[in-house]
């Protein structure tokens, strides 16, 4: 029987030497294809994990770049114009148009009817402040006459007693600056 080629030893030696320094190269070989395979493998996981860290960041920073526009974009206004801008936003939002509609529609009713209460509040208040106004300088004149008033009295009767001081008996006698008791004859 015949032997096969690939099952009989090699007649040479160095033909046998080198048949194993090639296996040995070759298995050095697949363990360095291994090892490569994975650092490529590891290395891929650390730029995954790198790619996601920055993707994070950058959304972060974005985000905050947002929402500094979106304050830049509120200074300044009144409050049924910041309504009617985040009624704009979220329209744009809507998945139909309908919708989109009806947020528009909602915000323009929100933003008349406080605009109309801020015109009724505006002339109310000042209606309001001119009777305060005119309550507390009423007040004050009540207490000036009251307070002149007392002053006119400690007048006359200081008065009076002067004029009585200076008249004889039987004279009659001043009181609240009034004469009282006057004599039959003058």
């Amino acid at each position: 029987m015949a032997r096969s080629s690939a099952c009989r030893p090699p007649a040479d030696k160095a033909l046998a030497s080198e048949i194993l320094k090639a296996g040995a190269a070759a298995a050095a070989h697949a363990d360095a294809e291994d090892r490569r395979k994975a650092a490529l493998k590891e290395s891929n996981s650390a730029t995954r994990e790198a790619e996601t860290a920055l993707k994070r960041a950058t959304e972060a920073a974005e985000q905050y770049r947002d929402g500094l526009l979106q304050q830049t974009a509120e200074l300044g206004r009144t409050p049924a114009e910041l309504i009617r801008m985040k009624a704009a936003m979220e329209a744009a939002k809507a998945p139909t148009a309908a919708l989109a509609a009806e947020i528009i529609a909602a915000a323009d009713t929100w933003a008349t009817l406080s605009e109309r209460q801020k015109m009724v509040d505006a002339t109310a208040d000042p209606a309001a402040k001119a009777q305060d106004t005119l309550r507390k300088q009423m007040a004050f004149l009540r207490e000036e006459v009251d307070a002149g008033r007392m002053a006119f009295d400690a007048y006359i009767a200081a008065r009076d007693r002067a004029y009585n001081a200076t008249r004889g008996a039987g004279q009659g006698q001043y009181v609240n600056g009034v004469l009282i008791g006057e004599p039959a004859q003058l």
